[in-house]
């Protein structure tokens, strides 16, 4: 399919990786009132999918090389190697077939505030806060480095608690 970077057999599974460009995206963001939609910068993304687990990772630019550093996706129910955090979003077993599908669920979905915080460098708050108040691009210099590769992505090698 159109924008992926990688797809092989991992533990007997398919695990694929999804280029998504920057972009301006709308999100739902939790409020007292229900979600508040915002349309928010966001830089390059690789969404990484196995059976029924995804991750998220952020790039500065679209990967050319299995040693290109990723880092932390600019977004809520992230953790910081770049599991999501699914709550009751329900999202399809990874596949060719299913990356955008499972992108859209993503997107879709209504973040709260967990695993909002150490996101981007030199900002402690809720990462939506910041997104909210970028105007134009996402400031790119400001993604806050995972510890991850994309080699790392490809093979599942993404470490817990960086």
């Amino acid at each position: 399919p159109e924008g992926v970077l990688f797809w092989r057999d991992v533990a007997g599974q398919a695990r694929l990786g999804l280029y998504l460009p920057p972009a301006r995206r709308t999100i739902a963001v939790a409020s007292g009132r229900g979600p508040r939609r915002i349309t928010v910068p966001m830089p390059g993304l690789i969404l990484v999918g196995q059976g029924r687990q995804w991750w998220l990772h952020a790039c500065r630019a679209r990967p050319t090389s299995e040693a290109e550093r990723l880092y932390r996706a600019p977004l809520p129910n992230v953790h910081p190697d770049g599991l999501i955090c699914q709550g009751s979003a329900a999202f399809p077993v990874a596949g060719p077939s299913t990356l955008t599908a499972a992108a859209a669920v993503f997107f879709e979905s209504e973040f709260n505030g967990d695993l909002a915080h150490d996101k981007i460098t030199d900002y402690d708050g809720n990462v939506t806060k910041f997104l909210a108040g970028v105007r134009g691009r996402f400031p790119a210099g400001r993604l806050l480095e995972s510890g991850c590769t994309l080699a790392d992505a490809m093979s599942g090698r993404q470490t817990r608690g960086n």
